[in-house]
């Protein structure tokens, strides 16, 4: 930024140049998320948008999602709402317009861009569908040395049963719904699949498989030739193949928020200041890619703290607000950014 004290810092396409790489530095850094740092311009929440249809193409579970946003939020935020319903971690969802095969990406460098930035105005179509992280990820065992499942693998099956049990029973229509979510078809409950499941494991003959029963079906599939389905059952439900599902994946490329652009050039008072006096200047054009610039930052500290403040002054011997302390109306940027 010190270029931008320097003589050769008011030629207006040098500080236009300066501005739009910082622009550039505050998306860039966010590919991973924005780490919940919110920009000034979107302290409110803005205009409710009419809900935007997400067709689900990230999971095996398929369907729509109807999300609604607001003006002001970000992809980022679009992003974890998505993510949420369909427990994958938001770094790993990426969001296109359009369904089919008529799709237009949103980019992650616009992770920290609102939706009336990005040109939404409700009711858009959109499809979810899942990245591939380029990361390797090491393969975990699913059974020890003497042949048991793994506490990581029993962790995993033990969450299939339960989610799939029906007041607390597996029965064969869990089955089916099971054989779904592995498979995306739903077979009838008469399924030969089912059939010889349940021939094997139901030890008590009553229709239902006990959670211990489907450990051991578990247990002899894992220490076979069919490991191999095992493991595509797991990638059907989103578990990585170290036996963590991807919603659980913590964010360690993320950034720690103070040090993003977004929230350290906001909180560098000379830095910031800098930014402000270009808004005063004479070129307009400058003025209006700082403000842009300024808008997507977090909110300055000092600005902030001496609203909350509202320090009280002496005016003819009575406690009163000096306002013009706090809206500047000499420069209406600095009056906009205060309101």
């Amino acid at each position: 930024m010190s270029i931008l004290r320097s003589e050769e810092g008011k030629d207006p396409r040098l500080a236009r140049r300066v501005i739009d790489i910082l622009k550039n530095l505050v998306h860039e850094t966010e590919v991973r998320g924005t780490g919940d740092v919110l920009p000034h311009g979107a302290l409110q929440k803005g205009e409710a948008l009419a809900p935007l249809s997400v067709y689900n193409k990230a999971t095996m579970k398929g369907g729509e999602l109807l999300v609604q946003v607001h003006t002001n939020a970000t992809l980022w935020d679009l992003k974890k709402q998505v993510a949420s319903v369909l427990d994958l971690a938001p770094r790993f969802v990426q969001i296109s317009r359009g369904w089919g095969a008529n799709l237009t990406e949103l980019k992650e460098i616009d992770n920290g861009k609102t939706m009336k930035a990005l040109g939404f105005t409700g009711g858009e179509t959109l499809t979810a569908q899942k990245l591939t992280p380029v990361a390797q990820v090491a393969t975990a065992a699913l059974t020890g040395p003497t042949g048991e499942l793994t506490p990581a693998a029993t962790r995993v099956f033990v969450a299939w049963y339960r989610m799939f049990c029906v007041d607390g029973l597996f029965t064969k229509q869990s089955a089916a719904q099971f054989i779904e979510g592995c498979c995306g078809d739903l077979p009838a409950p008469t399924d030969t699949r089912i059939a010889g499941l349940f021939q094997s494991y139901d030890k008590e003959g009553d229709g239902v498989i006990r959670q211990e029963a489907f450990l051991s079906f578990y247990t002899s599939c894992s220490r076979s030739e069919k490991a191999t389905t095992v493991r595509e059952n797991l990638k059907a439900f989103d578990v990585r193949p170290d036996l963590l599902r991807w919603s659980e994946v913590e964010e360690e490329a993320t950034p720690d928020p103070a040090q993003m652009p977004r929230h350290s050039i906001s909180k560098d008072n000379e830095t910031f200041e800098l930014l402000m006096q270009l808004l005063d200047g004479t070129d307009r054009q400058v003025a209006e890619e700082a403000w842009e610039l300024v808008q997507m930052l977090s909110t300055n500290q000092d600005f902030y703290q001496r609203i909350l403040k509202l320090e009280v002054v002496k005016t003819g011997g009575k406690d009163s607000v000096d306002w013009a302390k706090f809206f500047d109306r000499s420069s209406s940027y600095r009056l906009l950014y205060t309101l």
